[in-house]
């Protein structure tokens, strides 16, 4: 039900942007949080200039200030502090460009990014940033530095989730571990996932290449894909590799890239994923003739996946 939820305002933001761009909006306006602790966001008071910044905005909201959500919020432009603090149930969407230097997302509603808008993660000034509150992307999240914490329930539909850096951490009540579910769109970079993750899209570890690790279970369902770069021997700078300390659920495509024209020797071989324990099978396998003299085995070991190169005549 959360995530059908979290579909449905994202629906509803979409129409709700689409309208007041095409009939003009009002005139935007650049605010700034003058409110006391934990205050409202929709009370003209707590901001300078007075009034209430929503779409076509931009909102500043200073270092270890924290702001109240009474109402879900749609705002253009965000930008929070060190500390900064967003509390409240309701959902927080943001349609333009949202930066944020390490702030807490509390509360119980969505974080939406929407298609077309971006989040840029620099939380290295704060090392203790916490937050409960689910993320909802169909635009573009870089994590650049830090750790950027979301709730339980995180998803994306579309849109891209870039690790440039930073590490992302998923939480659920009581400490335990969250679930981020990738419905769409594709995650990519080098970094790390504390919590688990559900693909059904498109999963890329590195930058040509690179690691993801995930300190939880990994599930690729059918319609997911892996894509894994070979361009060397050294994992995480020769080839692409996925770390996963849980288990791992196999299922849909994997598809062995060949990077910057490498082949790879007759003999040598690739651990590709490593894992605490495994279940199913990769239904399509791509690439798997790097060249037309050789091709690579595979073998999905009790802790490892492995491509190793053998002649195609073999």
């Amino acid at each position: 039900m959360k995530n059908f939820r979290l579909q449905k305002l994202w629906g509803a933001c979409a129409v709700v942007v689409g309208m007041l761009v095409a009939t003009g909006g009002a005139k935007a306006a650049s605010y700034t949080w003058t409110g006391a602790s934990s205050t409202l966001w929709g009370e003209a008071g707590n901001w300078s200039p007075r009034g209430v910044p929503t779409l076509g905005d931009s909102a500043t909201i200073g270092d270890g200030r924290s702001v109240l959500l009474g109402l879900d919020t749609l705002v253009t432009d965000l930008t929070t502090g060190v500390g900064t603090t967003i509390l409240g149930s309701p959902v927080l969407t943001v349609a333009g460009t949202f930066t944020d230097n390490g702030s807490n997302l509390d509360g119980a509603g969505a974080l939406a990014i929407l298609s077309g808008a971006a989040m840029n993660y620099n939380g290295s000034a704060n090392p203790n940033a916490n937050g409960s509150r689910p993320l909802s992307n169909s635009g573009t999240v870089s994590i650049n530095s830090g750790t950027l914490v979301v709730g339980t329930a995180s998803l994306q539909n579309a849109g891209t989730l870039k690790f440039n850096g930073g590490n992302l951490s998923v939480v659920a009540p009581l400490g335990l571990e969250g679930v981020i579910q990738i419905l769409g769109g594709s995650v990519r970079g080098i970094g790390t996932i504390n919590g688990h993750v559900t693909n059904a899209a498109l999963f890329a570890p590195g930058y040509s290449p690179g690691t993801i690790t995930i300190n939880g279970n990994y599930t690729q369902t059918s319609t997911g894909r892996l894509d894994m770069e070979i361009g060397g021997t050294s994992p995480g700078t020769g080839y692409d590799q996925l770390i996963v300390k849980g288990s791992a659920t196999l299922g849909g495509t994997i598809n062995l890239i060949r990077y910057n024209n490498y082949l790879p020797p007759v003999g040598s071989s690739f651990k590709l994923i490593t894992y605490y324990s495994v279940a199913g099978s990769f239904t399509t396998i791509y690439g798997l003739y790097p060249s037309s003299d050789r091709y690579y085995k595979i073998t999905k070991a009790p802790s490892y996946f492995l491509a190793s190169v053998s002649w195609s005549s073999a």
